[in-house]
């Protein structure tokens, strides 16, 4: 998968998804893998330049493009799974959300926050993720980054 069919991906998951779990390799990724560091279960990631799924952050802007959440933990170089689901209920026990609340992402790399002024207030990218509908479950609504202060 070249750059350009990684941009084409994205603009379909930002605009045209529901409910989708992409097996990569069947979309003709062909390194849909774990990069750097590896990837654990329930990491909001994005897809970096070199094509490896990484962890998002609200740190910068490339690297807060949230690509959707990883379903499985999986050292670096290995192909993993990731959900890129909109609309749909990733459910995580480890999770203790405040249900009713919007859930952003963090600037600690695959984590999620519900602290949006502690962003606003750092002048960070801001990614709502969804709306935690219990303490362990999220409904996914991954919209585009924006950059807080503006």
């Amino acid at each position: 998968m070249n750059s350009a069919d990684v941009a084409a991906l994205q603009h379909f998951l930002a605009t045209d998804h529901n409910n989708v779990r992409l097996d990569l390799i069947a979309l003709g990724w062909d390194n849909p893998v774990a990069g750097a560091g590896g990837i654990a279960q329930y990491d909001f990631v994005y897809i970096s330049a070199s094509n490896t799924i990484l962890k998002a952050d609200a740190d910068t802007l490339i690297t807060s493009k949230v690509f959707g959440i990883a379903m499985e933990t999986k050292a670096a170089g290995n192909a993993t799974w990731v959900n890129c689901s909109d609309g749909g209920i990733i459910t995580n026990a480890g999770w203790a959300l405040t249900a009713g609340q919007d859930v952003y992402l963090s600037t600690v790399a695959g984590e999620l926050t519900q602290d949006v002024g502690s962003l606003i207030r750092a002048g960070k990218i801001i990614v709502k993720l969804g709306i935690a509908i219990t303490a362990t479950k999220i409904k996914m609504r991954i919209e585009s980054p924006t950059q807080s202060g503006i």
